[in-house]
């Protein structure tokens, strides 16, 4: 299903401050519960990598970031299963959920994803 107008700038304005190690803080509030998981599943054109792009590349206090947004906002079985992460499997680009990361063998951070995944949900949310 394609982005509307909206969701297809949050995405791209998203993927701007990931790729320049900006501030994403303020973005992230302005993403609404119905856009979340349909923005952060979205991959690039050209790339074919979603915002947060292949976990080795991304910086853990972003990927935090999105999770503790992401409590605010869905079930924490909603979030382990979109499809957030990209991967580079034999030179092609694919998406990957975080439960799907860390159960695969083959992976090379998945304690650490883990464990970025139950630091995020354990922390209160603010009211």
């Amino acid at each position: 299903m394609p982005l509307t107008e909206k969701q297809k700038e949050s995405f791209q304005q998203l993927c701007k401050r990931f790729r320049d190690n900006g501030d994403i803080g303020e973005l992230l509030g302005t993403v609404s519960k119905e856009d979340f998981l349909t923005i952060f599943s979205e991959t690039n054109e050209k790339t074919q990598e979603s915002i947060i792009g292949t976990y080795e590349a991304t910086r853990v206090d972003y990927l935090k970031a999105v999770l503790k947004r992401a409590k605010e906002l869905v079930l924490l079985k909603e979030v382990v299963r979109a499809k957030i992460l990209s991967s580079n499997n034999q030179g092609k680009m694919e998406s990957i959920s975080l439960i799907e990361y860390i159960t695969d063998p083959s992976r090379q951070y998945p304690s650490k994803v883990l464990n970025n995944v139950l630091e995020a949900f354990k922390t209160p949310v603010a009211d």
